[in-house]
Order: C-alpha cells, then sequence, then structure tokens
C-alpha cells in the first residue's frame, strides 16, 4: 500500500514575521513629566498688613499667601521679611507656610507721622523664588475742639470738648491737650488728657458783658505741633 501524502510548507513572509512579534513585545512608553512648579513662573506671593496706615508703635497683623502658577496654596514655603531699616520690628522674621499656603505674624511700626515704610516678602522653595511688598503711611494726630452751646447769656456755661484722632478717623487716647479761652471767658480746667473715646471736656464761664471768646486748643508731641479754635457767642 502506498500513501501520497502530500505536505504543504508555506514560509510566512518577513512582514508577517514582524507583525506577529511586534504584538508579542510589551510597548513601553516613556513619559516625561515636567516639575509642577518648573519654568518661568514661580507663582505669586501675596503680603497684607491689617492696615496701611498705622501709628507708630502699632502693632499690626501681617499675613503672606504663597500660591503656584495655577494658584493653588503651596505649602511648606520658606519666607522672609525685611523692611525699610529702623521702621519694622517683626515678631517673627521668617517662616514655613502651611497647608494652605499662609504665614502669619505681627509687625510694630515706628516711625514718624505722615512718614512711609516699605516691607518685603521673599518666599522660596518647590515653586521657585517670588517677592511681594507693601508699603504703609504712618498716621497723624488731627485736632478739634467744639464748645457747646455755641451762645450763652452773659454769665453763662457751656462744655468745651477737644478731641484728637487720627487721619483716619480713629480716636487717639491718652495724649495731653491744653486749652484756653480770650474775652475774658474762664476754663474750669486748663489742660488734661484725652480718654479712651480720644476726647477730653472742661466747663467754661462766660464773662458778664456781652461779646464772644475764642477758644484755643493745643497739642503737641516729638512730631506735630497743633492748635484748633471755636467761638461761644455771650449775648
Amino acid at each position: 500500500m502506498s500513501e501520497n501524502l502530500t505536505h504543504e510548507h508555506r514560509i510566512p513572509s518577513r512582514r508577517a514575521v514582524v507583525g506577529a512579534a511586534a504584538l508579542t513585545v510589551p510597548a513601553v512608553v516613556l513619559a516625561v513629566t515636567s516639575p509642577a512648579h518648573a519654568g518661568s513662573d514661580p507663582g505669586s506671593v501675596t503680603l497684607t498688613f491689617s492696615s496701611t496706615l498705622v501709628r507708630s508703635g502699632e502693632a499690626v497683623n501681617v499675613t503672606i499667601v504663597r500660591k503656584d502658577a495655577s494658584g493653588q496654596p503651596l505649602a511648606g514655603q520658606s519666607v522672609t521679611l525685611s523692611g525699610t531699616s529702623g521702621a519694622w520690628q517683626f515678631a517673627a522674621r521668617s517662616g514655613t507656610t502651611d497647608a494652605n499656603g499662609v504665614f502669619r505674624t505681627q509687625a510694630i511700626a515706628t516711625g514718624h507721622a505722615d512718614a512711609t515704610a516699605t516691607a518685603t516678602v521673599t518666599a522660596t522653595g518647590s515653586g521657585g523664588t517670588a517677592t511681594a511688598s507693601t508699603t504703609v503711611t504712618f498716621a497723624r494726630r488731627v485736632l478739634s475742639v467744639s464748645v457747646s452751646p455755641t451762645s450763652v447769656a452773659p454769665g453763662g456755661k457751656a462744655t468745651v470738648t477737644v478731641k484728637v484722632t487720627d487721619n483716619a478717623g480713629k480716636n487717639w487716647a491718652g495724649q495731653s491737650v491744653s486749652a484756653s479761652a480770650s474775652g475774658g471767658a474762664t476754663l474750669a480746667a486748663s489742660s488734661g488728657t484725652t480718654s479712651y473715646y480720644g476726647v477730653w471736656t472742661t466747663q467754661i464761664t462766660a464773662p458778664a458783658a456781652s461779646g464772644s471768646s475764642t477758644i484755643t486748643a493745643a497739642y503737641r508731641d516729638s512730631d506735630q505741633n497743633l492748635t484748633a479754635t471755636a467761638t461761644l457767642t455771650i449775648s
């Protein structure tokens, strides 16, 4: 018996072999991720004072906020404060931002009325380096005097009120003031100290004759020499 066996040997083409091999080799993907804060944009830092009109010796709150280029908080960033020489006493000149990208401290400002002082924060860390500055103005005192009522009969009495505020309208307590009166009127007291509300009061007694009296209030310190007047009519 004989068998006629036919074997067909098909040799695959080179293209098929290469194609099949490509399906069996894992693909390796190289992904290069830029650091979140790399590049030329270091994000932002803001420096905020609770008041930009301050009194010499007044403590103000200082808040620093650090964010990346996309506006997200940057925690663990080093911050350093500096300022006009001799103008600032910081409770902490340096520190690290918290989980919300915030660092807080206090500063005591020293300076003369109407002078200005600049403070600067420098923030460094994974976000790069960012700086911000702010300028505050030292408040000046404002003196005023009034009399009530403004008109009295001869020999009548009225109340004189002297007030010391700053140029933001805030009362200034503990300030030494004085007062004088013309035209024969007399004051119960010629000097005193402003109260918590920034006022000092005294009483004026009109002379026996009709006319007027000018009341002059005065305030003086190392920076300022102030006067203010009010008029009492006697009729």
